[in-house]
């Protein structure tokens, strides 16, 4: 080996082109790399596990920890104000009495009173496969649910029946973690067919992951 002041021709080279392919490796935001890594870990992912039974590698109780957090009944993610239980019904859509309870450090019926006289939740009774449900819901969803179940509301439907039962459909399954169909029909009186058809497209896409989850 022989030390020298300044690389050789061909270590130059090589040193170049390393710098060139590194030196702007950090520009990105940080956020743009993680949605970046994300993807691509999402579709590798997808290949990796197609034929494995993931119940095998998640543990249970990991599983209801996130799904806890995404429904905000863990005492972490619980409303401490009528505004963030305002909040709630942005993210979850529709909650009943006992589920908006669940999700409160405090007793809500105040905030309920104060929310449903300024219009901010409306009271509605959804059909579910066990019989109609009183439910509460944004507002600003009046329009949808009215269009998604024929239900009378105040506002005019401004979007078609398929939409609406899409809108509320994607809503439940982004906070429900692990689901089966039944437990979506249990909820909302879906046409099974159309429901079938949405389930099989969002998997196709890779937006919805199908198999078996938990014991």
């Amino acid at each position: 080996m022989v030390e020298s002041l300044a690389p050789s021709p061909v270590a130059q080279s090589l040193l170049y082109d390393f710098i060139s392919f590194y030196m702007y490796e950090w520009d990105a935001p940080k956020a743009e790399r993680q949605l970046q890594t994300l993807n691509a870990s999402r579709d590798l992912l997808q290949e990796l596990l197609q034929d494995v039974d993931l119940s095998d590698l998640l543990r249970p109780e990991a599983v209801d920890e996130v799904r806890g957090r995404l429904k905000h009944p863990a005492p972490g993610a619980a409303a401490r104000s009528m505004e963030e239980l305002a909040l709630l019904f942005q993210n979850l859509g529709d909650l009943s009495t006992v589920e908006i309870a669940e999700r409160c450090l405090v007793d809500p019926s105040g905030w309920i009173g104060q929310l449903a006289g300024a219009q901010r939740i409306v009271g509605v009774t959804l059909p579910t496969a066990y019989g109609p449900a009183p439910r509460w819901i944004a507002g600003e969803y009046a329009a949808e649910y009215g269009a998604a179940f024929g239900l009378a509301t105040a506002a005019t439907p401004a979007i078609s029946v398929e939409e609406a039962r899409r809108r509320i459909l994607l809503r439940f399954l982004g906070q429900a973690g692990p689901v089966t169909r039944e437990a979506v029909l249990a909820r909302y009186a879906f046409p099974v067919e159309w429901l079938q058809a949405e389930l099989d497209g969002l998997v196709a896409g890779r937006d919805l992951a199908h198999g078996r989850f938990t014991w």
